[in-house]
Parts: C-alpha cells; sequence; structure tokens
C-alpha cells in the first residue's frame, strides 16, 4: 500500500537524481495537515523546508521551491516511509536501527 507521504515525494522526484538527502521518517500529522517536505499545499513551511530552502536558495512558495528542488535534480526521500512512531519495532529488526 502507498502511503500519502510516498505519493507526495514521488510527485517531485526527478528522472536522474544528482544530489540525494536523506531523512529518518516523516514528521508525524499534526490535526488534518501533513507537515511534509513535499507537502506542495502546505501554506506554512515547517523548519526543516524553510532551512533547506534557504541553504539551496530555493524560490518561493513553497510549490516553486520544490519544482526547483526537482529541476536540480535534487532528491530527499526517508529511510522509513511512515513517522517512526508508527512504524512498529517488529518492522525495525535487523535495520540496526535503535528504537527508542
Amino acid at each position: 500500500m502507498e502511503t500519502i507521504y510516498k505519493q507526495l515525494r514521488e510527485k517531485f522526484k526527478p528522472e536522474k537524481v544528482d544530489v540525494l538527502f536523506i531523512g529518518e521518517s516523516p514528521p508525524l500529522p499534526k490535526g488534518p495537515l501533513i507537515h511534509y517536505f513535499y507537502n506542495d499545499e502546505e501554506d506554512s513551511p515547517r523548519r526543516f523546508y524553510r532551512k533547506m530552502a534557504y541553504a539551496l536558495e530555493l524560490k518561493e512558495p513553497k510549490s516553486e521551491g520544490l519544482q526547483e528542488f526537482k529541476n536540480k535534480n535534487m532528491w530527499l526521500t526517508d529511510i522509513f516511509d511512515e513517522p517512526l512512531k508508527k512504524v512498529k519495532p517488529r518492522a525495525l529488526e535487523n535495520t540496526g536501527y535503535a528504537y527508542p
């Protein structure tokens, strides 16, 4: 089953990846909004996106910045497709990850 996070992420995956960023997992949703790096409909980007956009000099609004990120052949993926708090400890076996 494809997660909403994967759907949002794949929307901005370039055909060729020159720069790959790897995160741990998407953040937990807070209320009805999904505060995620690749959510281009989010009106108030969270700190992680803002810091990346600043460092990479991405355009505003976020939707244009994400398209520019893709056009520069950059991609951010996560080790886990779901927020880590939702991942069952059994799913972490043999990953080397120490579950908190």
